[in-house]
């Protein structure tokens, strides 16, 4: 016969979870319910706003169909927040170690390509929706110079342009912005206009930020400040590539490979 103050225990811990499960469908429930309201306020003719990861001349229809997608895809996360932080589960640090050194093969022993035209399937993606507060900037972090007067995007332009003149392939440069940087990368690209690449941006979406005590949105409406809403950055690269049409534009030039890494990292 089990021990009774270990049926107690168990009744206690399932009872704990139940709770947790319950209040969880509450919140849930309460968040669509909210995102149905962003969505709908869409329809007011002022929004010029949303969504980011379209150009502005879309129609509204477009506009709201596309926010709301975008607002669905948020859900999801949100969604898949609440069912991890239910399960309580912590990160088993000890089973996070870096590589060890017969897993990693340094590039001086790679072997030496010889048909470069591999590299017409290639495209590089630069991560560009960050700012450079951290270093004393209000723009794109990516602009902020770096050496001999040149900036982060100055040198990825000259990297890739050397790739593609030295062995006469094509390789795009992409840029992902955000809400933040997004009007500032358009208008520092267009110094690059005569380089030897094509640079192609578009825009990763655009999430609620939520209140830490109701997990609500803090946004009322869609086109409320930037200070109520947040880019996803690297999380959401799938996502912002299918929905903005860049995925579709690369598959039809032919690419089969993408290169990512953040617009400040030169080493990549």
């Amino acid at each position: 016969m089990p021990r009774p103050d270990s049926f107690n225990a168990r009744a206690r811990g399932t009872s704990h979870i139940d709770f947790k499960t319950a209040i969880t469908g509450v919140t849930t429930k309460a968040m669509r319910n909210e995102i149905s309201r962003l969505v709908a306020t869409v329809d007011d003719p002022a929004t010029k706003k949303v969504p980011l990861t379209y150009h502005s001349t879309t129609s509204r229809s477009h506009r709201c169909q596309a926010f709301d997608t975008e607002m669905q895809s948020f859900f999801y996360l949100f969604t898949r927040y609440l069912a991890e932080h239910v399960k309580s589960q912590d990160l088993d640090w000890d089973r996070i170690k870096s590589p060890a050194e017969d897993q990693i093969v340094p590039y001086a022993d790679l072997p030496k390509p010889k048909d470069h035209s591999n590299l017409n399937k290639l495209a590089v993606l630069k991560v560009n929706g960050g700012l450079g507060t951290s270093m004393g900037m209000t723009g794109a972090k990516s602009a902020l110079e770096v050496k001999d007067d040149m900036t982060f995007l100055d040198l990825t332009v000259r990297q890739i342009e050397h790739l593609n003149t030295t062995n006469r392939v094509d390789v795009p440069l992409i840029l992902m912005t955000s809400f933040n940087t997004h009007e500032d990368t358009l208008r520092i690209i267009k110094k690059y206009a005569n380089q030897q690449l094509r640079i192609t941006t578009f825009n990763q979406s655009r999430y609620p930020r939520i209140f830490k005590e109701s997990l609500l949105p803090c946004p009322k409406r869609a086109d409320d400040d930037k200070k109520s809403w947040y880019p996803p950055g690297h999380g959401d690269l799938y996502n912002a590539l299918l929905h903005s049409g860049v995925l579709d534009q690369l598959l039809a030039e032919g690419k089969e490979y993408l290169f990512v890494s953040n617009s400040d990292n030169l080493g990549a």
